[in-house]
């Protein structure tokens, strides 16, 4: 249904523009090799029985459970190193947190007479 109402009565000079962004974006990835680990490591990373030791590395714990326990979440990525994935990756940093901020109020809210808990950050 998305297929046929909407994206093709889209312009195709647009459509084409959206595929190019895209496969550049996701070209990003494949031209280095670290950014590829960083972003995409090995699916044994995420096996306690394979990555007992984090041999494959240590993955980055869920978000939502950084944000949970108060913890400062630092994203350093020069934009020299990789202009075109460096604002990628803070946005998507940004629109994790926010997801999970909205999620949490939405929580500790509890019910209809209960207050709804914010928490102060600094983005």
């Amino acid at each position: 249904r998305w297929f046929d109402d909407d994206w093709m009565r889209i312009e195709p000079k647009l459509r084409t523009s959206i595929v190019e962004g895209i496969s550049v974006f996701l070209s990003l990835f494949d031209d280095n090799p670290k950014v590829k680990y960083t972003f995409c490591p090995p699916k044994a990373t995420y096996d306690p029985v394979h990555n007992p030791d984090g041999r494959y590395g240590v993955p980055l714990p869920p978000l939502a459970d950084l944000i949970e326990q108060g913890k400062v979440v630092a994203l350093n990525f020069p934009s020299a190193m990789n202009p075109g994935l460096a604002p990628c990756a803070g946005h998507d940093v940004e629109a994790g947190f926010s997801t999970r901020g909205a999620e949490s109020d939405v929580q500790d809210a509890g019910g209809a007479d209960a207050r709804v808990a914010r928490r102060h950050v600094c983005l």
